[in-house]
């Protein structure tokens, strides 16, 4: 690994930093309305979920994006078919592992981070029912 790999990911305005710090108030903000966060960054072979929470017979499954500006389209927009396909199929397959009561209905939200500058936010946004199960 390079210097510049290394230093990268401890600068506080790298992508990646940016995408972790929108997850956690993503997180947050979810807390806040009374969800219960049951997973985090959950990985399989059909993709990955930032976020997992419940509420009562609610298990909800968010994308979380962030942007730097909204100059080139708003952060929401690049959540396309084809990563709700993969989110979809990663939600399906955490239900059947998970054995979930089929009373539990599964939802997608999307949360979406605008930053005013780095570490700063401009923005948060969540968008309930965001798309529905491709599956």
């Amino acid at each position: 690994m390079n210097l510049f790999s290394r230093l990268k990911n401890w600068f506080p305005g790298h992508r990646s930093a940016l995408g972790e710090r929108a997850e956690r108030l993503a997180e947050r903000h979810l807390k806040s309305l009374g969800w219960k966060i049951v997973a985090r960054n959950y990985r399989c072979r059909y993709g990955e979920i930032d976020l997992i929470a419940q509420k009562k017979d609610v298990l909800v499954f968010v994308e979380v994006r962030s942007r730097s500006s909204s100059s080139h389209g708003h952060p929401a927009e690049t959540v396309g078919t084809a990563k709700q396909t993969r989110i979809c199929r990663a939600a399906a397959y955490y239900l059947q592992r998970q054995r979930t009561p089929a009373k539990q209905s599964p939802r997608f939200d999307v949360i979406t981070v605008i930053w005013k500058q780095p570490g700063v936010v401009d923005r948060l946004e969540h968008f309930p029912h965001a798309f529905s199960s491709t599956e």
